[in-house]
This record gives structure tokens, C-alpha cells and sequence, in this order.
């Protein structure tokens, strides 16, 4: 019984020695991606970006030590802010999703809220290893393939599913479109 125990330990320190991937959480939200993926115990944030006050006041109160970037759009606008980004091995984005939802106007791409050339450009410029993007259905319509394209232009193998949250036995469909993306440019 003692030798189990030893060895279950043993399992437990060498996934504790692992080396943990760092994680920028764009369009952050409240920080549900980092939330998620820091509970494997595989992930560490280094940064947030977003811009809603009330979601930075609760980042802050669950990670009160790493950087929160306030605005996207100035973010990918200034070279040596770009430059001065941490390293991470992926980035995540939940983009907004107003410009896509069948709730709102679907404006798509001429929506202002519509963010991803802006995270685009800062994905072109640091060329993290990994990517994953989730927006609402809507968005596979009206802004899936560009997106797609633009990773692919740049040397990502990309990937996108639906997902119903009822598949996690939500009691409603909402479906959500996830992108992954790995790059294989620079690998």
C-alpha cells in the first residue's frame, strides 16, 4: 500500500515539475479561458487584455499580479507596446461577438466591435505557437473563412468545430464556433 502511495506521489511532482505553457487571454472578459486552462494545471497567464472595467476589477481580484492591456485596438497600434508583449505559447480571444450574434445587428466585419484584425496584427507580429478563438455560430457565416485565410497566410494549420454548450449538459443549444490554430511556420 506504502509503494502505491509513493508512486502516486512521484506521478504528482513530475506533473508539478512540468513546465507550464504561458497564456495571454485577449478579449479576456472575466477570464474564463485563463480560468479554464489554468485548472489543468498545464497553463499560467502572463497577461489580459480588456477593455470592460467591471471584468478588469475581477482579473484583478483573481490575478492580481499579472498585467492587464486595457484596449485592444491601441494595443495593435503601437510598435514597441507590441514589442514589449510577453511571450506566450498561446493566445486566447473570446472576440466579441455582437458583430455575429443572430441577437444583434450582424454587421460582421463593418461592426467597430469587431476585433479580430486588431488581435490579427499582434498574432502576425509575436507568432505565438498556438491559438484558440471562440465566438458564436454566427460568426462561421459571416467572418469564419477570412480568419481562417489570414492564419493560413501566415503559416498556421488551423481548425474550427461547434460545439452546443448543451453537449456539456447546459440546458440549451448555444452553439459556439472554436478555432484552433497551430503555427507550423516557425517550428
Amino acid at each position: 500500500m506504502e509503494r502505491m502511495h509513493l508512486m502516486e506521489d512521484n506521478a504528482q511532482n513530475a506533473n508539478r515539475k512540468k513546465k507550464k505553457l504561458k497564456l495571454f487571454d485577449f478579449c479576456s472578459g472575466i477570464g474564463g479561458f485563463s480560468l479554464g486552462l489554468e485548472a489543468t494545471l498545464r497553463f499560467e497567464t502572463v497577461a489580459f487584455c480588456e477593455s470592460d472595467e467591471f471584468c478588469q476589477k475581477i482579473i484583478k481580484k483573481h490575478w492580481p499580479s499579472v498585467p492587464i492591456y486595457s484596449d485592444l485596438i491601441k494595443l495593435s497600434q503601437d510598435e514597441e507596446a507590441i514589442r514589449s508583449i510577453p511571450y506566450a505559447d498561446i493566445y486566447t480571444a473570446g472576440i466579441p461577438c455582437q458583430p455575429f450574434s443572430v441577437a444583434g445587428r450582424k454587421k460582421g466585419e463593418k461592426d467597430p466591435r469587431h476585433l479580430w484584425p486588431y488581435l490579427f496584427k499582434i498574432i502576425k507580429q509575436k507568432r505565438p505557437p498556438y491559438c484558440l478563438i471562440e465566438n458564436v455560430a454566427g460568426f462561421v457565416t459571416m467572418a469564419l473563412d477570412p480568419l481562417l485565410h489570414e492564419l493560413e497566410s501566415q503559416g498556421y494549420a488551423t481548425r474550427a468545430f461547434i460545439v452546443p454548450a448543451s453537449s456539456v449538459n447546459a440546458p440549451h443549444k448555444r452553439e459556439r464556433v472554436w478555432v484552433i490554430a497551430k503555427c507550423l511556420a516557425d517550428s
